[in-house]
């Protein structure tokens, strides 16, 4: 289907739409994808595969599976339980990546396996920040100096406070 649309004034705009009359097909990113690409998403996000990857492997564009987790909500409860999942597997491997260091040979075996597992814990805590982040520790340390003159009118103060406050 052509327009003309006014502001090109003359010029032939060819505009596609997505229809459902059979031998049309659309082109572009898809909008929507099946059921089988869904599960297909699902079991890649399960085993710990990011969203750009498991995309890439679907045929889908992120902004496609963010849109379709807005839209559909039993999909959306699905995708996050599929992320659960692959928290668990994530730190699953991790433990399994310990136990493998007991056994390591030499010290750069040691540390390839330290990398993994700190590795896989950065990205647990990117995936689930509330249970495997890292914890934000503050300890706030002042230091205040002031003259005796100050010091001596503070400490008057306070005097009379605790006086005021005993009778």
């Amino acid at each position: 289907m052509a327009e003309t649309f006014a502001p090109l004034e003359g010029v032939q705009v060819a505009h596609t739409l997505s229809t459902s009359i059979p031998g049309t097909e659309r082109k572009g990113r898809p909008v929507e994808f099946g059921l089988a690409e869904k599960e297909h998403l699902l079991d890649l996000i399960a085993n710990g595969a990011g969203n750009d990857k498991a995309c890439r492997e679907v045929g889908i564009c992120r902004a496609t599976l963010y849109r379709t987790l807005s839209r559909d909500p039993a999909f959306s409860e699905a995708y996050d339980a599929a992320k659960r999942g692959a928290v668990d597997a994530i730190v699953d491997h991790c433990e399994e990546l310990a136990e493998r260091a007991l056994h390591a040979q030499t010290g750069a075996e040691v540390a390839g396996i330290a990398l993994a597992i700190k590795f896989g814990m950065w990205r647990a805590g990117r995936i689930a920040p509330r249970r495997w982040g890292d914890r934000a520790d503050v300890h706030i340390t002042t230091t205040v100096s002031m003259d005796e003159t100050e010091m001596a009118k503070r400490v008057a103060f306070l005097e009379a406070l605790r006086g005021s406050s005993s009778e």
